[in-house]
């Protein structure tokens, strides 16, 4: 188990209410923050300190749940209780100015995903619907796919994620289980089930290779499926170990380790190839709510007992500590998604 770091700390900003998200964008220039105080955070992480070059993205009503970072860095997507998303074009000369509205859904907007290949954003309600939205449209507000059959239980941390070669759509959802869509089929509408879980599935994710899905659960277990076989729904491996809710999971850059995050206050490695445990990188007195790794590996980022954020220099390889020279952020106003995709 690896002991954790120095606690010297940058501090990006001092929230005063719960940080319920965060994410990083995919070339790590970019990190976000948002919460309750109807405001997102953005901060450039070039400079050494990165505090200076926050920008408020205003103008949602309500809550701030979840922030995306498209993958080709044109833009960032908000979502919130007020049942809108919002994009924020990061290649304006002021990002915080004049977001796209994207409205349709009829309750709290609570997970936003990016496709791979940056057409499709993903929107999931507390309604029950999720939405997809083309992005290359023109005119992305009025370019929205109903997807039946989403359901969401109502928790910040409920998500989806894509698969790399933007095929495979994945949610999670409050009947124990999660739903695979097909996009390239002439009718995605009609998803695969995947049911193993005992309560909700409050997170998944796809590796970087495309062939393993992770899902975890308010039942404290994580599972990986095999996109591969022939049976995707069928086994599963059963990874157990965290004595509370897992809130959160990552793949590594390789796709050979598997990481989840939990109210029982660890960071867990593990084998995707066997199942194994590999160490605890990372453990803390208090829940964790979300978790996240840079798109090279380097960083790891978690939220604590909702209101300190702190990242981590994070190495997997054999001959280095796991964690190194923290770089804590600790914050006062919610919201701060996926922080290193």
């Amino acid at each position: 188990t690896a002991t954790d770091p120095s606690t010297t700390a940058n501090v990006l900003c001092e929230h005063e209410t719960r940080v319920a998200n965060l994410a990083i964008s995919l070339d790590s220039r970019w990190i976000v923050t948002g919460g309750r105080d109807l405001n997102a955070r953005l901060y450039d992480l070039t400079p050494k300190d990165p505090a200076v070059t926050e920008r408020i993205l205003s103008g949602h009503d309500e809550r701030v749940l979840n922030a995306a970072f498209s993958p080709d860095g044109k833009f960032l997507a908000t979502v919130s209780w007020d049942t809108t998303a919002r994009l924020w074009d990061l290649n304006s000369e002021g990002p915080a100015k004049a977001p796209v509205v994207l409205e349709g859904h009829e309750g709290n907007v609570n997970a936003v995903t990016f496709s791979p290949n940056s057409r499709w954003l993903l929107t999931g309600c507390y309604d029950s619907t999720a939405r997809l939205w083309d992005i290359q449209n023109e005119i992305p507000a009025t370019s929205s796919i109903e997807l039946d059959g989403y359901q969401s239980p109502g928790y910040p941390e409920v998500g989806a994620a894509f698969s790399p070669d933007s095929r495979w759509l994945v949610t999670s959802g409050v009947d124990s289980t999660a739903r695979l869509w097909d996009l390239t089929e002439a009718d995605p509408m009609s998803p695969l089930v995947l049911v193993g879980h005992n309560d909700d599935v409050l997170s998944v994710a796809i590796s970087g290779d495309g062939r393993w899905l992770g899902t975890g659960s308010l039942d404290g277990t994580v599972r990986i499926w095999d996109l591969e076989s022939e049976n995707r729904s069928g086994t599963c491996r059963v990874l157990k170990g965290h004595q509370g809710v897992v809130t959160a999971i990552e793949f590594s850059p390789d796709s050979r380790t598997l990481l989840s995050s939990s109210h029982d206050g660890t960071v867990r490695a593990w084998s995707v190839s066997t199942g194994q445990h590999l160490m605890n990188i990372h453990r803390s007195p208090v829940g964790i709510n979300d978790m996240a790794i840079s798109i090279d590996g380097k960083r790891l980022a978690v939220i604590e007992n909702r209101k300190q954020v702190r990242v981590y220099a994070l190495g997997l390889e054999a001959d280095r500590s796991p964690l190194q020279n923290q770089i804590e952020i600790s914050e006062t106003t919610p919201s701060v998604d996926r922080l290193l995709k």
